[in-house]
């Protein structure tokens, strides 16, 4: 008999988010913008781990909101305002959900941050900026794909978005080395290391696993 073509995975297995969408550390002094890139570089290896996932959850989810909420009594347009407080109203339900089902507000973070990632998509190429627009096409398919293993618990998914982001964190490292600092290099590489672990945790528990077993090792 075959196996299902979906399975069904604790979507908590791993924990991704866009930290940058989190801290903004464009307008901050030279001292404050290396704390901001230290703690970027941290934070996806302490979300490796189950216990950080919640706290980093709310954590990062209380800077957001507060960022979107103060950028309302500066937004210039209705537009702009409108913009800003539909962003806070998804951090704000992102938090409340975390308390309650932790799932559920892991899924609205997500959602969110394929929204920011399709708006920041848009700047790009109307800036002229079109190595960075591809580079966020990118990154919004990991968005994606994780979004959709929140949703569906689906392990093929999992497997997908692991793959992913396990290229991009290569390409990142090795591609465009420069933007890095020694630190950053190296979270970077212990995070990459994390994710292949984890995925190999997801494809040993999918239907995969035999495929695996049977034709490659």
């Amino acid at each position: 008999m075959g196996l299902a073509l979906q399975q069904t995975y604790n979507p908590l297995t791993y924990y991704h988010r866009r930290y940058e969408a989190d801290l903004d550390l464009a307008s901050v002094s030279d001292a404050a913008k290396q704390v901001g890139k230290v703690t970027l570089a941290t934070l996806p290896i302490l979300s490796c781990h189950p216990l950080f996932v919640r706290p980093i959850q709310l954590a990062m989810g209380t800077v957001r909101a507060v960022q979107w909420t103060a950028l309302l009594f500066t937004a210039p347009t209705n537009l702009e305002l409108a913009i800003c407080g539909g962003h806070a109203v998804f951090a704000i339900t992102a938090i409340a959900l975390t308390y309650f089902n932790h799932t559920a507000g892991v899924l609205v973070s997500a959602a969110q941050d394929v929204v920011l990632c399709m708006s920041s998509i848009g700047f790009a190429i109307q800036n002229g900026d079109y190595q960075l627009a591809l580079n966020l096409t990118v990154y919004l398919f990991i968005d994606l794909t994780y979004l959709g293993f929140i949703y569906s618990g689906s392990i093929e998914l999992s497997i997908a978005s692991l793959a992913m982001q396990i290229l991009y964190g290569l390409y990142t490292g090795l591609v465009i080395p420069a933007e890095f600092n020694f630190y950053e290099r190296l979270a970077n590489f212990g995070v990459t290391l994390l994710r292949v672990k984890q995925w190999n945790h997801a494809l040993q528990t999918s239907r995969f696993r035999e495929f695996f077993a049977l034709k490659v090792f």
